[in-house]
């Protein structure tokens, strides 16, 4: 019979108990919550320690927190906003160059692509080793820059 009253008066104490974490008139809700048989104490100690100490939780800790989160999911939203402006806008800007998709991918994508699909690492280290050598024309150990250029432009 207890367990039923509690879980009644905290049904009926919810609703309070969210105007008072607005502060929507919360004075008259603690009014309410106070024993009226009492006439000499017109406020329950116990309902008056319980009150402020939610007052001060809910509303100078969860509230902010609460706040943080929205904020945070607000910031979170307007990047993605202009991030996705700035994509649109990128297409628009290509599209006016006449460059198509396929136009706009890295120009070492099949070489990156090819190393990529090595097995093990020795088959990793060949391929590097090929691509030195077809890099290295002078066949002097090093790739300079004009090795480099004109190599990949051979690829």
């Amino acid at each position: 019979v207890v367990v039923a009253a509690t879980g009644a008066a905290a049904a009926s104490w919810t609703p309070q108990m969210f105007q008072i974490s607005t502060f929507d008139g919360w004075v008259e809700k603690a009014e309410s919550l106070t024993d009226p048989a009492e006439t000499s104490h017109p406020v329950d100690p116990v309902v008056m320690v319980f009150m402020c100490t939610y007052i001060g939780v809910v509303c100078w800790v969860l509230l902010p927190v609460v706040v943080a989160v929205l904020l945070d999911n607000f910031i979170r939203a307007v990047n993605d906003e202009k991030i996705k402006l700035s994509h649109e806008q990128e297409m628009l800007r290509m599209k006016g160059l006449n460059v198509s998709k396929a136009d706009q991918s890295n120009p070492l994508d099949p070489l990156l692509e090819t190393l990529g699909r090595f097995r093990d690492s020795e088959d990793l280290s060949r391929r590097i080793k090929n691509l030195f050598q077809a890099l290295d024309y002078d066949v002097g150990g090093t790739v300079n820059f004009q090795e480099m250029q004109e190599g990949l432009r051979k690829m």
